[in-house]
């Protein structure tokens, strides 16, 4: 069966469901061994779209202070970053600039990347994810805000 992909039907995932919701079986895990679904996570996703999402395990984060002190600078130090390359944007972004301004968002890309990333030999984030989770947040990008050629406009047409 190594290899084969396994399809189960609309019925069938929502009976494994209402025998979650009515207690026939303790857990999630014991739901999935009892039918014999392998995928670990099979049934979970199955909850989430058919029943109840209390039937789900929690996630309790449990964190010291020194973390939770460390999270609060680093999302303060991400929007003194956001704020600065959206004023230096909000200035220098005018003709002919476009270059510059894009090699400053990158720069300052490349400075969070090495500030994420300075406290474990192991990386925090790889570029593509935090290009990603600039994405997410809506980084500012380069782009012409005040175009002081009017001759520029004329030459579009």
């Amino acid at each position: 069966m190594s290899g084969m992909s396994v399809r189960y039907s609309e019925a069938f995932k929502r009976q494994v469901v209402g025998d979650l919701e009515r207690g026939k079986h303790s857990s999630i895990e014991g739901a999935r061994r009892a039918y014999g679904i392998r995928g670990s996570t099979t049934v979970s996703l199955w909850v989430r779209k058919y029943g109840r999402e209390d039937l789900l395990p929690k996630k309790v984060r449990i964190e010291t202070l020194k973390e939770r002190d460390e999270l609060a600078e680093a999302r303060k130090r991400i929007r003194e970053l956001e704020a600065a390359v959206i004023g230096h944007l909000s200035y220098y972004a005018i003709t002919d600039d476009a270059d510059r301004c894009s090699y400053y968002v990158y720069r300052t890309k490349h400075i969070l990347f090495q500030w994420l990333n300075r406290k474990s030999q192991r990386r925090a984030y790889t570029w593509k994810g935090l290009e990603q989770a600039l994405a997410w947040a809506q980084w500012p990008t380069a782009r012409i805000r005040k175009d002081l050629s009017p001759c520029r406009g004329a030459e579009a047409h």
